[in-house]
């Protein structure tokens, strides 16, 4: 390729610096993206600690089970359980709820 072969190419300063800016973009990239899904993953974090204090406040201090089963579900799912919190009046409602929604 224009007289060069490819480890005189890579020796090159317009070579290092193209694979430099590719290499710090997507670091960046990696970087923007790690702390995107580290918000998203606090949010829902946020959201099923606030449903979890709803609930014990509604119905009573709820199993471990229970607690892990909220705190598994996804953001659809969390906000779906957020419709129904009022609906619940025991927490056989809860885990019939949990049962149906997994």
């Amino acid at each position: 390729m224009l007289g060069y072969n490819d480890i005189e190419l890579k020796q090159t300063q317009f070579y290092q610096d193209v694979f430099s800016e590719g290499h710090q973009e997507g670091e960046l990239k990696g970087k923007i993206k790690g702390k995107i899904e580290g918000k998203l993953e606090g949010k829902l974090e946020g959201e099923s600690v606030i449903i979890l204090r709803i609930l014990k406040r509604k119905l009573g201090p709820l199993s471990e089970k229970t607690r892990f089963a909220i705190q598994a579900l996804n953001d659809r799912q969390l906000e779906a359980l957020s419709d129904h919190l009022l609906d619940f009046s025991s927490k056989n409602d809860l885990n019939n709820w949990l049962k149906q929604n997994q």
